[in-house]
């Protein structure tokens, strides 16, 4: 950006001008009055041209599982430039600036839902995860022997089932750490109605059963075991039986896909998520990766002291999460350099599943 635009952390006296530009560009539906203030892990961001309001932006504090490790995430959000400010590159450079603000503020990766992904590829973002979206008629639901016991969790009592989420979300990159306050903006403000299976805890799902004929929207749905899946499987059924079709989301590495499939059951892949490496120093470190093996360039540095590899800032988000992996990479010719070095990398950064299952 030139000397007349400036990006910050928008101060509390500045909350309402951020607001401003979020109801300007989605609309006051979506963004209501009570967004002018943040949530306890959210900070705002507000740009400027010549002194006038131009851009604003949240920033969520999303510790994110990646390989085993916990991550300083930062989840970008409400991402939006005032229309006179348009076409003049005032939303790159400010997104540029972004990631700037975010890796001084200590983040090691970056993560958001785009509205147009070349838009983000150009400040270091690239696609990686999404999940499935299902929509299954209830008949065609698998007729699955419920042998857990099936509990109502009050929202207050969600912790309950924090264990269980946990061994969910390990087994692929991207899920968030979840703490309190991440759950209480899960949930939302009309929390749903949250069902458990086992004692415990062996899955939960909440969902809105009102209504009939209509769809059975499930918000989430997770599970530690394959019986405590079948058990959520058999829930669904009883919960719609008033219903014409269940809705819900899984991750790539889908149960449904691999044991229930049946005919007139849709599938699509849903809420792709973007990532970009912020620190690559430290998240390499905290993969386990041993520097003296490898070098490569990063954003006008160069990571590690061993021979060299053709890994750009795009390729090197994806490798670091799994999904295009690094092996996928390679084997197309889309990555060169040090064939040693390359196979080294490759049995740090192996391939895994990635999703993001926050709404932010």
């Amino acid at each position: 950006m030139d000397q007349a635009s400036e990006l910050k952390w928008a101060e509390k006296g500045e909350y309402l001008d951020c607001l401003r530009v979020w109801q300007k560009v989605y609309s006051p539906e979506v963004f209501a009055d009570d967004w002018g203030t943040p949530a306890e892990f959210q900070r705002f961001l507000i740009g400027r041209v010549d002194g006038q309001v131009a851009f604003a932006a949240v920033v969520c504090d999303y510790p994110t599982y990646v390989r085993g490790q916990v991550l300083d995430c930062a989840g970008i959000a409400a991402v939006g430039t005032l229309p006179e400010f348009r076409g003049s590159g005032t939303g790159q450079a400010m997104m540029d600036a972004t990631v700037g603000l975010i890796r001084e503020a200590g983040y090691q990766i970056a993560t958001l839902y785009a509205f147009r992904e070349p838009f983000y590829r150009k400040s270091g973002f690239e696609a990686s995860g999404w999940r499935w979206q299902i929509k299954c008629p209830i008949h065609q639901l698998p007729k699955c022997e419920c042998t857990l016991p099936v509990r109502e969790v009050a929202p207050g009592d969600i912790r309950c089932v924090e264990e269980c989420y946990v061994k969910f979300a390990k087994r692929f990159n991207g899920s968030c750490a979840r703490f309190g306050p991440h759950w209480v903006r899960r949930l939302g403000k009309k929390p749903p109605q949250i069902y458990a299976v086992g004692d415990p805890v062996e899955g939960y799902l909440w969902c809105n059963p009102h209504g009939f004929w209509n769809d059975l929207e499930i918000g989430e749905i997770a599970w530690s075991t394959p019986r405590g899946y079948e058990a959520l499987l058999g829930l669904m059924r009883t919960l719609g039986i008033n219903k014409s079709n269940a809705v819900w989301s899984e991750p790539p590495e889908s149960g449904f896909a691999r044991r229930f499939l049946d005919g007139n059951v849709e599938m699509v892949r849903h809420r792709p998520t973007m990532f970009a490496i912020v620190d690559a120093q430290t998240t390499l470190a905290r993969m386990g990766a041993d520097c003296n093996q490898f070098s490569l360039e990063f954003m006008g540095e160069t990571i590690g002291t061993g021979s060299k590899v053709e890994l750009n800032r795009l390729q090197l988000a994806q490798a670091v999460m799994g999904s295009p992996s690094l092996a996928e990479m390679v084997r197309w010719g889309e990555v060169g350099g040090d064939e040693r070095a390359l196979g080294y990398l490759q049995t740090i950064l192996n391939p895994m599943p990635v999703c993001c299952m926050e709404f932010f």
